[in-house]
């Protein structure tokens, strides 16, 4: 069996540019003829200088530096069926040194998929388009409090809320139950044109939010324009497990630029604002797809007029294009985590 990792013929894309909030920290274009070693390490062999042969999990090939190359743009690694290093495989294995990157990396879940070989070409999870599916999510350990606001689903949805209440060992637990109703609300944008209704959607979704527009989009907030709490939903020192907002959509091909970005928000003010930026070529076309953003990264990736303020929150959902699109949306809703019973949720503010 022969196996290679190598680069297309395709031009290298330009740096990816950080978005509003965000600091470039490590990049590698592989814009030169060779590795850089102060970038990468080359390990070679099989394992067993390590005291791991095979590298810990049986590989069947030795590892060699000649392997490795880099030319027009593009890292190259190859896989041979040549004997090597006491192998009858060879190929290339590299990793970051010790001190790339400037900062610290905090995993919260990992994601492991199970899918077929395909017999004909020995290839395995051909059919997974999506890597990174927000669809596929973990199971919490049983001592995770979860809770789920639904926003819209064939109607904008009243919320039911139960205010927190601490007790003085520290523990979280409902009060009073409130209902506050919801509205959709038209964002007229700098691109003039939006159309904006409620239609029936093919199949079994029902009633969706369709959206037509040159730059604008919707909101869900408040029926009475009240403020809203949003408490244990953003990643800090405490026992939070943060939250996130989900949607289903659709991008229609029709009427859409690719070159145009969406714009998810929370804000307590109009431009008081936390922010995730989705650009449209990114997404699936012609296709309902669940898209999730972090309620954590929006708070990090603030508006003109400053981050969103969590305890005041005027609108729980804004979508809004910067150049042309066709959508529809469905499902919106926002989840959340906590480690305590109750320590994550809305409440009126």
């Amino acid at each position: 069996m022969v196996a290679a990792v190598c680069a297309s013929g395709a031009e290298p894309a330009a740096t990816a540019q950080p978005s509003q909030g965000w600091e470039l920290a490590w990049v590698d274009e592989f814009d030169g003829d060779a590795l850089d070693a102060a970038k990468w390490n080359v390990q070679i062999g099989d394992g067993s200088a390590l005291g791991i042969p095979g590298w810990g999990n049986n590989e069947l090939q030795s590892y060699e530096a000649g392997n490795v190359s880099v030319a027009g743009g593009h890292l190259i690694i190859t896989a041979l069926a040549k004997a090597g290093g006491g192998r009858r495989y060879t190929s290339a294995r590299i990793n970051t040194v010790a001190d790339a990157f400037p900062g610290e990396m905090r995993v919260d879940y990992m994601r492991v998929y199970r899918c077929a070989v395909d017999g004909a070409t020995g290839l395995g999870c051909a059919g997974l388009a999506a890597p990174t599916d927000p669809r596929v999510r973990p199971t919490a350990p049983e001592d995770v409090y979860e809770a789920e606001y639904a926003l819209y689903a064939d109607a904008v949805d009243p919320l039911v809320l139960a205010d927190a209440k601490r007790s003085r060992d520290g523990e979280t637990s409902p009060g009073e139950e409130t209902t506050v109703p919801l509205r959709i609300i038209r964002v007229d944008g700098a691109g003039g044109a939006l159309a904006l209704a409620e239609v029936q959607d093919a199949g079994a979704r029902g009633t969706v939010v369709e959206l037509a527009t040159a730059g604008g989009g919707f909101a869900i907030g408040a029926a009475d324009a009240s403020r809203l709490r949003l408490f244990g939903m953003a990643p800090m020192e405490d026992a939070s497990l943060a939250g996130e907002i989900q949607f289903d959509l659709r991008v229609l091909a029709d009427a859409t630029d690719p070159a145009s970005t969406l714009q998810v928000k929370l804000d307590s003010g109009a431009a008081e604002a936390g922010i995730a930026e989705l650009p449209i070529a990114d997404l699936p076309w012609n296709e309902w797809t669940t898209v999730t953003v972090q309620i954590g990264d929006m708070v990090r990736n603030a508006g003109a007029a400053g981050a969103v303020d969590l305890g005041r929150v005027r609108n729980l959902f804004v979508l809004e294009a910067v150049g042309a699109v066709h959508l529809r949306v469905d499902a919106v809703r926002i989840r959340c985590g906590h480690k305590q019973r109750h320590g994550c949720g809305i409440a009126p503010s």
